[in-house]
């Protein structure tokens, strides 16, 4: 297991070479990072700067694509969502992983908190920050493609190490999981929306995307 040394320093730069090293670590698939932060009460505001980045990495290309058409308000607007929707399907979908896979799946994993799962899940969507690369024209495709798999493989790497599951136990735990955490922030979002009159969400009920 590699950390980073603790030489004393109280200033922010080995925090961050620490962060940026436990994101090529979960990118990489590495079992012994999950139990690591999972166990680290101190790595919660890691984790959720690991989702925000993600989460805006995500919304960088239509971002751009929206401002470039002349759509700066809609472009905003997909930040926004983007962003929102990134932090509440992390602790949407810990949650309920968190109930499923402690209460009904191993229950010999009682002892474990909500917020390690959160943690392991929030390092889970490292390999989002790959989703800048969408403003190259023409592998917006292929990076989501890749994305999507790689962070699956990440979120069962997370759900495995953080409740002590095993392969088959990891799998229903994320499908479980997965379906209604998403609905229930897809509702929240329209909520929220409808509240500020549909400053967020587009006409048909989705980010407005202009085109160049």
């Amino acid at each position: 297991m590699k950390y980073i040394p603790d030489d004393g320093r109280t200033d922010s730069a080995g925090h961050y070479q620490q962060l940026l090293d436990r994101m090529v670590r979960a990118a990489r698939l590495d079992r012994t990072l999950y139990n690591e932060v999972a166990t680290d009460a101190t790595a919660t505001r890691q984790a959720s700067a690991v989702v925000i980045m993600a989460s805006v990495a995500s919304a960088l290309a239509p971002f751009v694509t929206n401002v470039a058409g002349g759509g700066v308000n809609g472009g905003l607007g997909i930040a926004l969502i983007t962003t929102l929707f990134g932090i509440l399907s992390w602790l949407a979908w810990a949650a309920v992983s968190w109930w499923v896979g402690t209460r009904m799946i191993n229950t010999s994993a009682e002892d474990v908190e909500f917020w390690q799962v959160a943690r392991a899940m929030g390092f889970a969507h490292a390999p989002g920050v790959l989703a800048v690369a969408a403003i190259v024209p023409g592998v917006a495709g292929i990076i989501g493609f890749v994305s999507l798999f790689w962070l699956l493989a990440t979120g069962f790497m997370a759900t495995r190490a953080s409740m002590r599951l095993t392969d088959g136990q990891a799998v229903l735990t994320m499908i479980a999981g997965f379906i209604p955490a998403f609905l229930f922030v897809g509702i929240v979002v329209y909520i929220v929306d409808s509240a500020i009159g549909g400053a967020i969400l587009g006409p048909s009920g989705s980010p407005t995307v202009i085109a160049p």
